[in-house]
């Protein structure tokens, strides 16, 4: 990480929440923590808890010849490929994966759809009757640079004002660590660049929206809420100000362990790692003990717009 990057922890910065392998989840008092944790903008970090690979699924993953196709080096210079499997087409998503490996890293990915669906149901059961089980993301690749903070958007898979709760796991067979930054607070985020977008979309950005659905460039109707949480992710993307000098946590995941956050309001950059798993559930935010916490609320809220 740059040496001119601000390392700065206090309130205002999100949390990190530790449950080791020994934690009844079935607890009252523990899932009422749970919930409280994610939705106050918080990480929940499962030590031990992570998910299993077959000792074949190792050597597949392992092996450059299968997941870069001999272009080893340039994944390293930029940290591509980054896999997408499809639950609604159940298969992966542009990659040069030859068969039979292909066939045996999309079971691979199913299963891990299985297992953090039961993860889910076992820390928040309400969450996961209520969630619509999106799509997984594998990054084979090292890490090539520093990430910067942001908060997830959803471009291609538009939520309608969903909260996008997301279960990452370290599986990386070498047993190094998966290193993140943790940001300021949303609301305090948002506060920062919603007075420099505007809010209401033009008739050509509504009827351009429209056309992507229509057309199936998107998956789903794009909404108000969409745009403004993709306008104020650019502007601080784009902020070197902010990236550089704005509170922030350090905090290492170990291999074997996984982690769960709802990514639209905890802002996180990866720093470094290779063989990350991540599960998309989108969250109603109804189904939240406190729906004024999701981002749809927080933004309707600042705005004063209604974004759904």
């Amino acid at each position: 990480m740059s040496s001119d990057i601000k390392t700065t922890v206090d309130n205002t910065v999100a949390e990190v929440l530790e449950f080791d392998e020994q934690t009844d989840f079935s607890a009252p008092d523990t899932r009422a923590r749970v919930r409280q944790a994610l939705e106050n903008g918080n990480v929940l970090f499962l030590k031990g808890r992570g998910f299993a690979l077959t000792d074949r699924e190792r050597a597949i993953i392992t092996d450059p010849k299968i997941i870069f196709r001999g272009n080893e080096q340039r994944a390293k210079r930029n940290g591509r490929p980054t896999l997408t499997f499809d639950m609604a087409v159940d298969r992966l998503l542009f990659n040069s994966i030859r068969m039979p490996e292909k066939r045996e890293i999309e079971a691979m990915l199913r299963r891990y759809s299985v297992w953090s669906r039961n993860l889910l149901e076992t820390l928040v059961p309400d969450y996961a009757r209520a969630c619509e089980q999106n799509r997984i993301i594998y990054r084979p690749a090292e890490r090539a640079q520093r990430q910067g903070l942001h908060v997830d958007t959803t471009y291609l898979y538009p939520t309608q004002g969903r909260s996008k709760l997301r279960i990452f796991c370290n599986i990386d067979p070498s047993g190094r660590p998966r290193e993140w930054e943790l940001g300021e607070r949303f609301e305090l985020f948002a506060q920062r660049y919603l007075p420099s977008i505007r809010v209401e979309r033009s008739w050509f950005e509504t009827a351009t929206d429209r056309a992507a659905s229509l057309t199936g460039i998107v998956t789903g109707q794009r909404t108000g809420y969409d745009h403004v949480l993709e306008e104020i992710r650019k502007l601080g993307k784009k902020d070197d100000d902010f990236q550089k000098k704005s509170p922030r946590r350090n905090f290492s995941f170990p291999a074997g362990s996984a982690w769960v956050a709802l990514t639209d309001v905890v802002l996180h950059g990866g720093v470094s790692g290779q063989h990350a798993l991540d599960q998309v559930f989108f969250l109603p935010p109804e189904v939240m003990h406190d729906p004024s916490r999701s981002a749809l609320r927080i933004l309707e809220r600042l705005s004063g717009h209604t974004l759904v």
